[in-house]
């Protein structure tokens, strides 16, 4: 026999999805979920803004391909040393990619955006 289960009273179904996962449904108490979605308010996609916008001085003073280099770096929490290891580069040119006092052709470009896992013509 089966007993009975005080259940909470659900009123929103938030749907999370973490990077590599399927999208995951959470039953959320209604008090709860109004603290939720202040929270993740901060995170919406659509309350971010361009990278050029943001960046307009780093592009400025190093470049575009520089400072998103520096930007793909540091998100994947690589120093230049580590990132020039992985690719075989000397470290001493990611620093001149990253600081605009080095030129990235076509062939680098395609190692890191191979590594990145992205297209190479952001580093162009």
């Amino acid at each position: 026999m089966s007993v009975p289960m005080k259940m909470p009273r659900i009123n929103q179904v938030v749907q999370v999805t973490f990077a590599g996962k399927k999208p995951s449904l959470y039953l959320v108490p209604k008090e709860k979920a109004e603290s939720l979605e202040m929270f993740l308010n901060e995170y919406r996609k659509d309350n971010f803004m361009p990278a050029e916008e943001v960046f307009k001085d780093l592009h400025d003073k190093y470049g575009r391909a520089g400072s998103r280099l520096g930007g793909y770096r540091m998100r994947n929490g690589l120093t230049q040393e580590q990132l020039a290891k992985k690719i075989g580069c000397p470290q001493s040119w990611i620093g001149g990619w990253e600081g605009g006092t080095r030129s990235l052709g076509k062939k680098w470009a395609r190692k890191l955006a191979e590594f990145f896992k992205t297209d190479s013509r952001v580093f162009l």
